[in-house]
């Protein structure tokens, strides 16, 4: 298991409704996770140092694409898009 696979386990983990399983294959929602809970999982992994957007977690609805993707990510040596155009978006013209 890499760091960033245990980063990701341990957010979920924590943040997992009472009572419910969350495999490598089950849907987010489908374990009971709200996008508010999903919310506050994405702030532990910036938290964490593992940056990702909500759009991440409905686009990789389970463990294992969520963790594939992170993976691909980080050997291509690409961050999170979306915080590279936000910080691009803040530039006002005259800061050029």
């Amino acid at each position: 298991m890499t760091e960033l696979e245990r980063r990701i386990r341990a957010a979920f983990a924590s943040r997992a409704p009472r009572g419910r399983i969350l495999t490598d294959r089950t849907n987010f929602f489908e374990a009971g996770f709200t996008s508010v809970i999903l919310a506050a999982v994405r702030a532990d992994l910036d938290g964490a140092g593992l940056s990702l957007g909500m759009v991440d977690m409905f686009r990789y609805p389970t463990l294992a694409t969520l963790i594939e993707e992170v993976e691909a990510r980080a050997a291509a040596g690409t961050g999170h898009p979306a915080r590279a155009n936000r910080a691009a978006a803040a530039r006002l013209p005259w800061d050029s």
